[in-house]
């Protein structure tokens, strides 16, 4: 397009525009201005020896003149009197179209590789989990997105984005954003994700992706603490302190939430509401005892501003958040918990009803011995219906929500945190229902099992049942097949070596004196208790090889 501006006749643009008439490859116009006229441009005419003409051949000529006619820029005269922009000039404008053009498609070049390059390095670092089956695919698929829409908060429609790798890092987040932070963030949403949401990962039903992150990109100390927590869990794991820009993260978000508290008119979101349980459960796995009740109290004020516990009920997923943080350090300790849970039972099944009855044989030779409290007998069949629910679950054999499973075990961790013997009882009776009330403590811990890998969590309470096994042992007053079974349980959660080498010795002189001599014979005592297979199977059958290999080189000795 040429044209003269107004007021200055010998003064001309030169506009080059795109005519393409799709909206998705269009390129911005290009002016030109040329002072004095056209003649300014006979100067650009090559000096020197003129090169030798290349001659075409009819099939290039033909391309060539197909590639012209398919041209999207073409000359327009925008003045109201014609002017002819000549030969000389045309070629010049497309020659300066064209590098421009050039320049714009070595930038878009560069611009994706240098992200394929990121997306490579991420999921080198952070592979995604592959599905298992290919015949379970349709069935998780379905089943996530009936699951995900009902565990999630209508809410979470207004909370965007919900993907790392969709959106501009330097205009989405409320902190500035850096590429260790992206690679920790998509590292909380796979590979961490599943050692925090052992149920929920079997239906691909990913809550921090889902619902955590997306309320974590609008508030700045909830980003905060889960990049702190992404850095925080390998090195736990390692058994390494966080590293200084962790720590950094986590001092952020501290004095976010202090302020936030401190402010005339506090508030209390439900995204502070999840920094400080994080912060408490973060405590509790460094073995910090005394920050994680200060945490704990904090917690218990905000909440009763709230309207307390009962005002989640509507959120399934922060309250259960809380209840983690809650029971993370009350079950170590063996206290009462801070807050309550309502008693939730499990949904009824046609062709699978609830049992009232005790039908495991392992303990109903228990019940058979001593009358148990009635509350007591109340959560054995609980967990005998959570036992037979959660493996029917990993066989896909049932539609139950991972939510409701996972309600239902932290009631039942409620309830037996909370059961108090009847003073009628004999000290006999009291000692009895105290040692099963420890193992099937232990026991639930077994079947969602969400700390980091090596965290000891637990030693305490194996301390406890230890010191509880050997007072009742020495009566003679308890079955030793239910001693062999909380062995192999504590043995699987127990961090400390006195500890952990305690119950080992216990198991061994325990499969000694039955006279068990292969892994058969153990498996069926085991699952004349509690047992899930996909989660005890492995673990117990790597301790009796060990106990099998300590047998064998005590009788060579």
């Amino acid at each position: 397009m040429t044209g003269s501006t107004s007021g200055s006749p010998t003064s001309s643009n030169i506009v080059i525009f795109d005519s393409s008439p799709s909206p998705f490859h269009s390129h911005p116009s290009i002016l030109i201005s040329c002072r004095d006229g056209p003649q300014k441009l006979t100067g650009l005419v090559k000096r020197g020896r003129p090169r030798k003409e290349h001659q075409k051949s009819p099939s290039e000529e033909s391309q060539i003149k197909d590639n012209s006619s398919t041209s999207n820029f073409s000359f327009v005269t925008y003045t109201a009197s014609p002017q002819d922009a000549g030969p000389k000039i045309q070629k010049f404008v497309r020659r300066r179209a064209m590098l421009h053009y050039r320049r714009q498609e070595r930038e878009q070049k560069s611009e994706r590789e240098v992200e394929k390059k990121f997306r490579a390095s991420c999921s080198a670092n952070h592979p995604f989990p592959e599905a298992k089956k290919v015949d379970d695919k349709v069935f998780r698929r379905s089943v996530a997105d009936n699951r995900t829409n009902s565990a999630l908060p209508a809410t979470t429609d207004d909370l965007l984005p919900k993907e790392i790798t969709a959106v501009d890092p330097f205009n989405a987040f409320p902190i500035k954003i850096e590429p260790y932070m992206l690679e920790l963030l998509s590292s909380y949403t796979t590979s961490i994700y599943e050692t925090m949401y052992t149920f929920e990962k079997h239906v691909n039903l990913n809550p921090p992706k889902d619902y955590w992150l997306p309320m974590a990109f609008q508030d700045a100390a909830l980003l905060h603490v889960f990049i702190f927590c992404a850095d925080g869990h390998g090195t736990i794991s390692r058994g390494r302190k966080e590293g200084p820009a962790a720590v950094i993260h986590l001092r952020k978000a501290i004095q976010m939430v202090n302020e936030r508290l401190e402010a005339p008119v506090p508030r209390i979101t439900d995204a502070t509401i999840a920094v400080v349980c994080t912060f408490a459960h973060t405590e509790i796995m460094n073995g910090n005892r005394g920050n994680w009740m200060v945490h704990m109290r904090g917690l218990k004020q905000m909440l009763r501003q709230r309207g307390g516990i009962e005002a989640f009920e509507s959120n399934r997923l922060l309250r259960s958040k809380i209840h983690r943080a809650d029971l993370g350090g009350s079950i170590d300790a063996i206290q009462s918990p801070y807050f309550e849970c309502i008693v939730r039972d499990l949904p009824t099944m046609s062709g699978y009803p609830q049992t009232t009855t005790i039908t495991s044989t392992g303990f109903g030779k228990i019940t058979n011995s001593i009358k148990l409290d009635e509350e007591l007998t109340r959560i054995l069949c609980q967990i005998q219906d959570v036992t037979s629910k959660v493996n029917m679950f990993h066989h896909h054999k049932t539609q139950i929500h991972p939510l409701s499973l996972r309600e239902a075990i932290t009631s039942t961790q409620y309830s037996l945190l909370s059961f108090k013997p009847q003073q009628s009882n004999t000290i006999s009776e009291n000692s009895i229902q105290e040692i099963l009330r420890l193992g099937l403590l232990m026991y639930l811990v077994t079947l969602m099992n969400e700390s980091p890998p090596g965290v000891p969590l637990y030693d305490t309470l194996g301390a406890r049942l230890k010191a509880t096994l050997i007072e009742i042992r020495q009566s003679g007053a308890l079955d030793p097949t239910y001693s062999l079974w909380i062995s192999f349980i504590a043995v699987s959660m127990v961090r400390d070596l006195d500890t952990k080498s305690y119950f080992m010795a216990s198991a061994t002189e325990i499969i000694e004196g039955l006279g068990v001599t292969c892994w058969d014979n153990i498996e069926t005592l085991f699952k004349s208790f509690f047992w899930a297979e996909r989660i005890h199977r492995g673990i117990f059958k790597s301790i009796w090889n060990d106990i099998e290999v300590s047998i064998v080189d005590t009788r060579k000795d």
